[in-house]
Order: C-alpha cells, then sequence, then structure tokens
C-alpha cells in the first residue's frame, strides 16, 4: 500500500463544468482510493478496462470504462431510488501514474460527455 498525491480533473463537456482534484489517496495493486470534496472514489485498473466507483451518503455510482464499449452501470440516489445508467467509453489511456477517459454518460438517456484525467505520484 502505497500514500499517492493526486492532481486531476473532471469536464463535464456538455455542461462546460470542470472539477479540480488535488488530493491524498492510496494505492493498492491496481486499485487507487481517495477522498473529494466527501465523495469517496475508488479506481480499479485492469488492462484497458478501468471500473470507477462514487458515493456519498446520498448516492452511490459505479461505471466501467471499456474502449468502444457501451457499459451498463448503477446510479442509485439514496432518497429517489435507481436510474437507467450506460457508459459509452471512447477514449481510455492508461500509462504509468496517468490515467484518461473520454466517455458518455447516459443517465435515462439523456446523455452528457465527460473526460476524466487524474496524474498520481507516491510520497
Amino acid at each position: 500500500m502505497s500514500k499517492i498525491n493526486i492532481k486531476g480533473e473532471l469536464n463535464n463537456l456538455t455542461e462546460q463544468e470542470k472539477f479540480s482534484i488535488d488530493t491524498m489517496g492510496i494505492l493498492l495493486d491496481n486499485k487507487i482510493k481517495y477522498i473529494d470534496n466527501s465523495v469517496t472514489v475508488i479506481l480499479e485498473m485492469k488492462d484497458d478496462e478501468i471500473f470507477l466507483e462514487r458515493s456519498t451518503n446520498e448516492y452511490h455510482i459505479s461505471m466501467d470504462f471499456s474502449k468502444d464499449n457501451i457499459t451498463n452501470g448503477i446510479y442509485e440516489i439514496k432518497t429517489l431510488g435507481n436510474f437507467d445508467l450506460r457508459v459509452e467509453t471512447k477514449e481510455i489511456d492508461i500509462e504509468n501514474n496517468k490515467i484518461f477517459i473520454k466517455y458518455s454518460m447516459y443517465i435515462n438517456d439523456v446523455k452528457q460527455d465527460f473526460e476524466y484525467k487524474i496524474e498520481y505520484e507516491e510520497r
């Protein structure tokens, strides 16, 4: 288990919003875990595939990114229930200490486009 510094961005291209990430996390095997603005994030990397989980007391979202594939995910808002979630991965790049994902997320068939990128280094 290694402590890591994480810097990155989550860009909502549809709504033209950008969220910066600058936090500490833990790297264990191929899993990264960090907390960003009270959101617990877990990333699991496997070859050309990434599993992402984001959760708070209010919601839980799980997405699987696999290039040129559309996958089903889980999007639960605790006070409202589950919503239909599909993820279309357009680009995925997993390099040494860098992750980049460009994807479209469909929640109840409403599409939003995102870019997610992080860089991390051991402390």
